[in-house]
């Protein structure tokens, strides 16, 4: 099987929101093997906002639960991108209720392979860059209601 990525994997850069520093270096370790480019990794909201407005990364992920009540799921909302981003939340809880209208486009739930999270990058991609994909969903990924790019139409100031 072929996979197409719509732009070179090196010059897709990914945000890593992730208060586990030991899962985030795994990701980006393996992010970066993969051909990715990782722009940043922030423990919370407010610092993941910040490094997405400045790095405009076309993919993030974000893991729900960022510790000290903070969660991950105020990202996309308070973010409000003026580019088309693909948001995959990542949670080793059921929090399907709290991410209908977070503006996210998918879940993938922990525990994942790195193999997982990667193709689960490629789906979240394709359906940022065309509206479908046509790739099978790795194991514990979902689509979110209205799943798409996250972007709106005006800049980000």
């Amino acid at each position: 099987m072929m996979f197409i990525l719509y732009e070179s994997p090196g010059l897709v850069k990914i945000l890593i929101v992730e208060d586990d520093l030991m899962i985030a270096d795994l990701l980006e370790e393996s992010l970066t093997s993969a051909g990715f480019t990782v722009c940043g990794i922030a423990q919370n909201a407010a610092i993941a906002i910040e490094e997405a407005r400045r790095h405009r990364p076309a993919l993030v992920i974000i893991d729900i639960n960022l510790g000290v009540g903070d969660l991950g799921t105020v990202i996309p909302g308070r973010l409000k991108p003026a580019w088309p981003l693909g948001v995959l939340f990542a949670t080793g809880n059921g929090h399907m209720e709290q991410l209908s209208s977070a503006g996210g486009t998918a879940i993938i739930h922990k525990p994942y392979s790195m193999a997982d999270m990667i193709v689960a990058l490629q789906i979240v991609q394709d359906i940022v860059a065309a509206g479908s994909t046509s790739r099978p969903m790795p194991h514990g990924m979902r689509l979110l209601p209205g799943a798409g790019a996250f972007a709106l139409a005006r800049p980000v100031l």
